[in-house]
């Protein structure tokens, strides 16, 4: 089952169908509404991996978290998603790999999948591991972790908490508490 056949079907163009997923607002309503009951009957579903083959970005990106029982893991991973999904892309949640190969088996994934990027949320991921992201062209951000602390190269973002406790104090004490 491919596009031509929901094409078909609908009585439009490939083209067609492609914007009514892609850019529905320059598609009539009733040419929509056509091509929409066409995928609906036909029980079609567009390919990622087809998408990813025409050259256009994977819409998922990964995130790597080491423990997924830690609540403030969860709360990494349940922002992460809405940001994902804002942006109109899915988030793969994957467990971080605890040896080297383990390591290599999940950039193999990652790259399989062609990913877009990756959160990783580990302080101890492997220099080899960054570096193969970047020589697969796949972008990685460290989550919690300062890139400069012995990778010069990545991109990384960190909670602020002394900041954010001093901050709570001085609240507290413009409120007038004191103990």
């Amino acid at each position: 089952m491919g596009i031509a056949d929901v094409a078909r079907e609908a009585g439009v163009s490939s083209g067609t169908v492609s914007n009514v997923y892609n850019r529905p607002d320059i598609v009539a309503p009733a040419t929509r509404a056509r091509v929409v009951s066409a995928i609906e009957r036909l029980g079609y579903v567009r390919s990622e991996n087809a998408r990813v083959l025409r050259g256009q970005p994977s819409r998922i990106i990964a995130i790597l978290v080491h423990d997924l029982t830690n609540p403030y893991c969860m709360n990494l991973v349940h922002g992460a998603e809405e940001a994902a999904r804002a942006a109109g892309l899915a988030l793969m949640v994957c467990t971080s790999p605890r040896n080297t190969a383990e390591e290599a088996s999940r950039l193999a994934l990652l790259a399989e999948h062609q990913v877009r990027g990756v959160l990783i949320m580990r302080t101890d991921i492997s220099t080899d591991f960054m570096v193969a992201l970047e020589r697969s062209g796949i972008p990685c951000v460290l989550m919690d972790h300062d890139a400069r602390q012995g990778r010069p190269r990545a991109c990384s973002v960190a909670s602020g908490d002394a900041t954010g406790g001093r901050l709570a104090v001085q609240h507290l004490l413009a409120s007038g508490h004191r103990t």
